[in-house]
């Protein structure tokens, strides 16, 4: 059974441990006197939709293009920040927490279990005279958090809600209730600001109202809900059925005036598993959950799996021959994702659909110029493609708010999405003037990157249903609105000008800059768009026409070029970077995600952009680099960034360089987010196998240390399902499913391979 478990309670957030069913998450502390569940609904966000467009923006292109023509960037970079920008997006809010106190103050033979194989967590332990156990899931069948004490003969409990949100609690027919509401406007913990969360008495300036829910079953004992808690006194079990939800309609209703009624909501659920036991709840829980867990096998060596994971992370900064670690970490990223996403249920935010804080770190809100990607990076390949849904929605959606933004901000058809995204589906550029938030407020190329994933999605199932739906509509806008945003330069060539390198500056006449005529990551993915339009267009025989248009303006969009140090050129000229250890790798977008980079040259380049970049850098950029290096077929060099990806860190503030991986085996930014740790995921698969050009190639990162290993179930573009075993470092047997029925041409070591040595027959 693959798990972690530990010898003590948690004592932060950062041991503390995940649990949830896609819309409620919750971290366990597993204390003991008092036991603590910290509560998120996936729906519970600050703000309501507004209008938060600049209404200078649509007169201000022009100009900000004119002064970059005379080279006064910084010029340009200031009048962006004046006239373009608009208002801060809002923040995802925590919903509560449950508490639980014993009278269990002594206690010995401690353990805390999350068994990753079914979503189970398990404490047990033992007092002078008794053994107690308990165990906590959240079911996504029935839509509810249960948590199971038993063990003692004489149990008492008293169980309490709170929140740091408004709120008030109540007892109602022997359930208790806490009734919340969100701040109408909550301020980014990064502007400086006396109140961070605002509130109002106007019904049209109120927010978010959520309920959470407990009801408790017993197994003998007294029952008495009183004084805004439950008191259970000597119960031989207890049971705890929570559950939340929000009056969220939609990301374009008002959440105050046209909510739905939560507590009507929480009360169904309870009634539907009214007649049902905690173990049959749990069983439906397990058998929905390991459906798309067990899909995938993975095994890198052995290691040393009867150590306390804490203590075993703390080790393997010291050895590193705990080879079993590897695929706890992958599996772990798998678990997070199965945990925070799926159908029906909002996308994987910074983190997750966990987070305590009600001024999170970056508004713990959709970032688009790398972090939302980089969540689902993973899923397809480790056989997750449910988990997509989510993200796809957002796509559709961000499509309706950004066709507004689009015309507005730039008189353009089609769409766009900047750099950050709220549950309101926000995609105008948020920024102020003076500080210098050009660098990641002007990036009106996320919707276009996102985009690319509903063609991933296709490539990995060839589901033409799919493609053919809402999945082309938003292809082709994105690409509408790229194409309406091309302009010539000197040489005739195409480029999206102005243009940044995510968050990245330079130095240019002594001052820091973003703007620049072009860029290489905006050239990348415009003409990354533009493949897949035309791809699309000839996989469904539509719009033919259009396509060939797209087609003759693809063969003009300016290309890379590589600098004097034999790198990738990041801007339009060679500026100097004033970080040249940058955390983004904006500039190697067509190395990684989109593959587009297939020539030695080009290869090269992106290698000694790499170089130059260096290894330091957070936690998710740590997780692109072992992709760009997996691509690159270093395994060797993955291998080392995997390494220090999980290097042990504790608590700490904001850190641009930090990365590593808390006790809990969350990943951190630092802070804490999920995006480092669904990003191995990324890793790992691209180390493991990769298709390029229609070929399999396997192993094509294959680090020296995974000497003897198999993996089943791997997922490929192109419809493949691959299984894998090698040993000594050679690949040892192939298994391949294909959706179409036949095998491809497979790649080993740099030759063709031929699959019937291998495999004897087509699985």
């Amino acid at each position: 059974m693959e798990k972690l478990f530990y010898l003590n309670p948690a004592e932060n957030k950062d041991e503390a441990l995940p649990l949830g069913n896609g819309r409620i998450g919750a971290m366990l502390y597993g204390g003991v006197s008092e036991d603590v569940y910290t509560l998120n609904d996936d729906t519970l966000w600050s703000g309501y939709p507004r209008d938060r467009i600049n209404p200078m923006a649509s007169s201000c292109l022009e100009d900000v293009r004119k002064l970059i023509s005379e080279d006064k960037l910084r010029a340009a970079q200031d009048l962006a920040e004046q006239r373009m920008y608009g208002s801060w997006g809002q923040s995802y809010l925590p919903a509560g927490r449950l508490t639980v106190s014993t009278d269990h103050n002594e206690f010995s033979d401690y353990k805390r279990t999350l068994s990753l194989d079914e979503a189970v967590h398990t404490v047990e332990y033992s007092t002078r005279s008794l053994s107690c156990k308990r165990e906590a899931f959240i079911s996504c069948p029935d839509d509810v958090m249960c948590i199971r004490y038993s063990g003692s003969s004489n149990l008492s409990l008293h169980i309490g809600l709170d929140s740091k949100l408004k709120f008030n609690t109540f007892c109602e027919n022997g359930m208790l209730f806490l009734e919340g509401e969100a701040p109408g406007d909550c301020v980014p913990s990064y502007i400086k600001s006396k109140e961070k969360a605002r509130y109002s008495d106007v019904s049209s300036l109120r927010a978010m109202t959520f309920t959470i829910l407990v009801q408790v079953r017993t197994d003998g004992g007294k029952t008495v809900c009183r004084d805004k808690k439950i008191f259970v006194d000597n119960a031989r079990a207890v049971e705890i059925y929570l559950t939340i939800r929000t009056s969220f309609s939609g990301y374009n209703r008002h959440p105050y005036l046209e909510g739905i009624n939560h507590k009507e909501k929480c009360l169904d659920v309870m009634a539907k598993i009214r007649d049902m036991s905690f173990d049959v709840i749990k069983k439906r829980h397990i058998d929905d959950y390991s459906n798309l867990y067990r899909r995938l096998e993975l095994d890198l060596g052995n290691g040393f799996d009867d150590v306390p994971s804490d203590r075993r992370l703390a080790d393997f900064s010291q050895n590193k021959n705990d080879l079993s670690l590897y695929k706890l970490m992958y599996q772990y990223g798998r678990y997070l994702l199965i945990s925070c996403s799926r159908p029906g249920t909002q996308p994987a935010n910074l983190q997750g659909i966990w987070n305590e804080e009600l001024a999170a770190p970056w508004s713990c809100n959709y970032t688009t110029n790398i972090n939302v990607q980089m969540n689902y990076w993973g899923a397809l390949g480790s056989a997750l493609a449910e988990c997509c849904q989510p993200l796809h929605k957002m796509i559709y959606e961000l499509k309706e708010s950004g066709t507004q933004t689009a015309r507005e901000h730039y008189s353009a058809s089609g769409f766009c999405v900047h750099h950050n995204v709220d549950l309101w589906r926000i995609t105008s550029p948020m920024g102020a003037w003076g500080l210098n938030t050009t660098k990641y407020a002007y990036f009106p190329l996320a919707g276009a990157w996102l985009t690319r994933h509903l063609f991933e999605y296709y490539s990995y199932t060839l589901d033409k249903e799919f493609l053919g739906g809402s999945a082309y509509e938003a292809i082709k806008a994105s690409v509408q609105f790229c194409d309406d945003m091309l302009v010539e330069d000197e040489s005739g060539k195409l480029i999206f000008s102005p243009a940044t390198s995510s968050e990245n500056m330079f130095v240019y006449n002594g001052e820091n800059c973003s703007l620049s005529k072009s860029s290489a990551m905006f050239q990348s993915i415009v003409r990354d768009a533009f493949e897949i339009f035309v791809k699309c267009s000839d996989i469904l025989d539509r719009d033919r026409e259009y396509a060939d248009y797209i087609s003759k303006r693809l063969k003009r969009i300016a290309w890379l070029e590589i600098g004097s140090k034999g790198q990738i050129l990041e801007w339009d000229r060679e500026f100097h970077e004033s970080d040249i250890h940058h955390r983004h790798l904006s500039h190697l977008y067509a190395l990684y995600p989109a593959k587009m980079i297939h020539t030695k040259p080009l290869k090269q380049a992106c290698r000694r952009s790499l170089e130059l970049r260096g290894d330091a850098g957070t936690g998710w950029s740590c997780a692109w680099k072992i992709c760009l290096w997996a691509m690159l077929g270093d395994g060797n060099r993955a291998l080392s960034l995997i390494d220090r990806l999980m290097t042990p860190v504790r608590e700490c503030q904001v850190n641009y360089s930090g990365g590593g991986t808390y006790p809990n085996f969350l990943n951190a930014h630092p802070p804490f987010q999920i995006d480092g740790s669904l990003g191995l995921l990324a890793g790992i698969n691209e180390m493991l196998a990769q298709c390029e050009n229609g070929k399999l190639i396997l192993l094509p990162a294959l680090p020296d240390k995974w000497s003897f290993g198999f993996v089943k179930g791997l997922q490929v573009s192109g419809g493949y399902t691959v299984d894998l075993s090698w040993q000594n470092g050679e690949l040892k047997t192939v298994r391949i499913k294909s959706l179409t029925g036949k095998i491809p041409e497979i790649i080993y070591k740099g030759r063709n391979l031929e699959y019937d040595k291998f495999s004897g027959k087509q699985q």
